[in-house]
């Protein structure tokens, strides 16, 4: 092995570790004060939440810390984020929407009752819910 490629091996052992401790402090602090701020899809767009339960504060970092540190083959927790498309359908005629053309899917609304569903069984570990897809979401005549 050649100093360059141990110096190399070495500078991503050092990454790793800062990262890894830097999550840790992260998890400790959102454990402690209840908050967590990040940014939104790596966007630049900082979202921060506070007086967060217990319960979504350990599938955060269960789900993304542990993902993110050792990357493992099952996936651990539920979505912090969660998009759901209530229809896809649409009115408008947009030339460059998939919708426009045809969607090699099919189409149509979610029903009610499957959205409630969703909702119910991890809604209470997400932190945002996008409500959006290839369809317009305002064409689902029942609102919650």
């Amino acid at each position: 092995m050649s100093g360059v490629s141990i110096v190399k091996a070495a500078d991503e052992k050092l990454m790793f570790l800062r990262e890894i401790t830097g999550n840790a402090i992260s998890a400790i602090k959102a454990l402690i004060n209840r908050e967590i701020e990040f940014d939104y899809a790596g966007l630049g767009i900082k979202l921060k939440f506070t007086d967060i339960p217990l319960k979504k504060v350990l599938n955060m970092i269960v789900s993304d810390g542990c993902a993110k540190a050792i990357k493992p083959k099952k996936v651990y927790g539920l979505p912090t984020i969660l998009q759901i498309e209530p229809s896809s359908l649409c009115n408008l005629k947009c030339p460059a929407c998939p919708t426009s053309g045809g969607l090699q899917r099919p189409t149509g609304l979610m029903h009610f009752d499957t959205f409630k569903k969703v909702i119910d069984e991890i809604g209470d570990y997400v932190f945002v819910m996008l409500f959006w897809g290839s369809g317009e979401p305002f064409h689902c005549p029942k609102k919650a």
